[in-house]
């Protein structure tokens, strides 16, 4: 099926769990995954109304009922169908087209006239995977009528159509290496790199192997390079001297120090102190966290804004945590304002963030409500990124940078181990649907966003404590 190749191009290790992986090891449903399908069946609804309003609603009660609809109505030369199943079984193939509409320059089986496909994406901007999804319903179709299309479309969440050209020759190695994965060829998992509902069994079969991706910045790419050179696990890593690593075309000097240091503080469980953090004595220190919607999203795109602003000042030895709070998705820049008045009341600050998030989404927020250059500097050049200072000044036996595997092994625990950066997303939108009700949703929310504040509090700590050490 399409999913089958968004699988795919997201991981092959995904089509392996669909065939072979326990039933039992798969992840739960999500209230972001709800979220999710419940934004793409509307946004689809809403396409199709707006862009086919002639379209009849074809009903059928079962996918082979559902079939024969779509071939009589083929047949029939009806100018659109929407949600219809298709078959190809001389090759196993299935899917549901979000449209085909009728073309009538090159003729097909059915008459003087063929069909192109179409699919709706909530995404706006169209990825790989979505392209070859669209070229999976593109060569059903062409199989079904005896005539396949050069061209197929894709609809985008901006309900921008844009025409991409057929490539038939790279789709059928992709159909050709999923069949070799389903008949068995072995395929390794490669931590953080599936999606739901593997994500994590993927993640527990990377660590009990020891795969090499468990080090950190050793990705797909890097991954394959490595294990072309017979270096599969931390532990081959580990053993490899630098001047091996530094021969692997794409990996260069300051990368090989990365990984091997990695793997080494990985296999001893300690961190590993490269040089001192140094910083500003401010009267004032503010730990920024920014919760907002769009880029974070894997397969398709909310409306991108955010929600929520949280910051947590550490002032003359006492500390205050402060929400701003979005609460509906129109008032957005209402939430930013309140945000910079309260700022611009502090003196002698700094702003704690970690990565580069909080200060991209300041950014934009003050290109689009227009805040003054003198202001947006104020704010900007007294940001400072505490995932800098500690990839620069240590190396951490952890799987990755971010904030939750740095604070947690710095010893920092989430109040709801359930909420994340994706569930607080759907949390906030159940919430705007229904302030009153779902006001504990809100809360939530809050309390990780909190938490991701002390969190970068700690960490900041915790740099600070630990470079002295090496004084």
């Amino acid at each position: 099926m399409a999913r089958t190749i968004y699988n795919y191009i997201v991981s092959p290790f995904m089509v392996h769990c669909d065939r072979f992986a326990p039933e039992h090891k798969k992840d739960s449903v999500t209230e972001y995954q709800k979220l999710l399908l419940e934004q793409g069946r509307t946004h689809e609804r809403q396409v199709i109304e707006t862009a086919y309003p002639e379209a009849e609603k074809l009903e059928y009660k079962t996918l082979k009922e559902g079939f024969r609809v779509l071939l009589e109505e083929m047949n029939k030369g009806v100018r659109v169908l929407c949600g219809l199943p298709a078959f190809y079984l001389s090759e196993g193939l299935m899917g549901i087209f979000d449209v085909v509409e009728r073309r009538d320059t090159e003729p097909s089986i059915f008459g003087p006239y063929h069909y192109v496909v179409k699919e709706i994406k909530l995404a706006k901007n169209i990825q790989k995977h979505h392209i070859y999804q669209v070229a999976f319903y593109n060569y059903i179709l062409g199989k079904i009528q005896g005539y396949t299309s050069p061209v197929f479309y894709v609809i985008n969440r901006d309900y921008e159509e844009s025409e991409v050209g057929y490539d038939e020759v790279e789709l059928l190695a992709i159909l050709e290496d999923i069949r070799e994965i389903l008949r068995g060829k072995e395929v390794t998992p490669t931590y953080g790199a599936c999606e739901w509902p593997w994500e994590t069994y993927n993640n527990e079969e990377a660590i009990r192997r020891r795969d090499i991706s468990l080090v950190s910045g050793v990705g797909p790419s890097f991954k394959q390079k490595l294990t072309e050179m017979r270096i599969g696990t931390v532990d081959d890593l580990a053993k490899t001297p630098l001047e091996d690593l530094v021969k692997i075309k794409g990996i260069g000097g300051k990368r090989a120090r990365k990984f091997s240091l990695n793997s080494k503080a990985l296999i001893s469980e300690n961190y590993i102190c490269l040089g001192l953090c140094q910083f500003p004595e401010k009267r004032t220190e503010i730990f920024l966290d920014l919760e907002g919607t769009g880029e974070q999203v894997a397969d398709e795109e909310l409306v991108a804004m955010d929600y929520l602003i949280g910051v947590l000042t550490r002032k003359d030895g006492k500390e205050e945590y402060a929400p701003f709070i979005a609460h509906g998705l129109d008032r957005e820049g209402e939430m930013f304002g309140q945000f910079v008045k309260w700022l611009l009341k502090q003196n002698d600050f700094i702003i704690y963030h970690w990565h580069h998030y909080e200060r991209v989404h300041l950014e934009r927020l003050a290109e689009r409500y227009a805040l003054a250059d003198e202001i947006r500097r104020v704010i900007l050049e007294n940001m400072r990124d505490l995932y800098r200072d500690a990839i620069a000044c240590f190396v951490f036996p952890t799987y990755g940078n971010g904030l939750k595997e740095v604070a947690n092994y710095m010893g920092y625990k989430w109040k709801h181990p359930d909420v994340n950066a994706l569930e607080s997303i759907a949390l906030y939108f159940q919430y705007v649907t229904d302030p009153h009700k779902n006001k504990d949703k809100m809360q939530k929310v809050i309390d990780y966003n909190e938490d991701d504040c002390r969190a970068t509090m700690l960490a900041k700590d915790w740099l600070k404590q630990n470079s002295l050490k090496y004084m």
